[in-house]
């Protein structure tokens, strides 16, 4: 699969790691991502770890206790800050739209893969911010989604946004949008479920091509600590949290309403030229 140039976009690939994240992984994702995507400039982002200042630096105490179901942890700050430098880097490289991946990714379809690949510049093109290339499971029953195809990729707007941030392209616009916020106050994975609040245009593959392989790859860096906050929760807490979905619940049916009669709207123009 080379790389598609049929509008000429500047696509990359980037592994983010840190130097807690055993060296096996890394290379486990580094081969994955050359047999994957041969042709594409592939950069490695050795992020930030818990320890490190810029932790300090990058959360917002007080709307992190205003604006979380709980307060996320320093590892949690640490992948988020990860993220947001491939996203600088991107940027500052002059790349369209870019390919993020964990360190614990793995391919489970090429089939799947090779069509968002090949679909990459239309993507840049349909000037979406995000398409996430894996979802955590729901446990919503009944979760609308509005239903598109990009050539031959079949995708989906989710009414609510999955966790998951394993694998996803973002384009210059969507890591512009993020990083319009100096500081942060939430998980990457929640910030995504608030796409409303920067205006983000988020998007799933309906076959994910990836998934989270970190049990595989010698577990999470992230459980211990989340278990560890989870135990302290406390009731005044835990209602704060119903509020605060109760709240996101509320704004996603009037976002969702608004992405719906958007697409109708495109839908008949595209009927009308057809």
């Amino acid at each position: 699969m080379q790389i598609p140039n049929s509008r000429q976009s500047k696509i990359g690939v980037f592994i983010l790691t840190c130097r807690k994240s055993p060296k096996a992984r890394l290379k486990s994702a580094q081969a994955g991502a050359q047999r994957s995507f041969p042709g594409f400039s592939i950069t490695v982002i050795d992020g930030i770890i818990a320890e490190d200042s810029d932790v300090d630096r990058l959360i917002d105490p007080k709307a992190a206790r205003r604006w979380s179901k709980r307060f996320p942890t320093r590892a949690e700050i640490a992948t988020y800050g990860t993220h947001r430098i491939a996203w600088r880097e991107m940027l500052d490289h002059g790349f369209d739209a870019a390919v993020i991946l964990e360190d614990d990714f793995e391919v489970v379809d090429d089939g799947a893969l090779n069509a968002v690949i090949a679909a990459l510049p239309e993507i840049h093109g349909s000037r979406m911010d995000i398409l996430k290339l894996f979802d955590f499971p729901s446990r919503r029953k009944n979760n609308p989604a509005i239903v598109r195809n990009l050539g031959d990729l079949p995708i989906v707007k989710w009414h609510s946004p999955h966790a998951g941030m394993v694998g996803y392209v973002i384009s210059a616009d969507g890591a512009r949008k993020f990083l319009k916020r100096r500081q942060i106050f939430r998980v990457v994975d929640e910030d995504i479920k608030f796409y409303w609040e920067l205006g983000l245009d988020v998007w799933s593959t309906k076959r994910h091509p990836l998934i989270d392989a970190s049990n595989r790859l010698g577990g999470s860096l992230l459980e211990p600590a989340r278990l560890s906050e989870r135990q302290r929760r406390s009731l005044g807490r835990s209602l704060h949290g119903l509020a605060i979905t109760a709240h996101r619940k509320f704004r996603n049916r009037i976002a969702f309403r608004s992405a719906v009669r958007k697409h109708a709207a495109v839908a008949e123009r595209q009927r009308d030229q057809a």
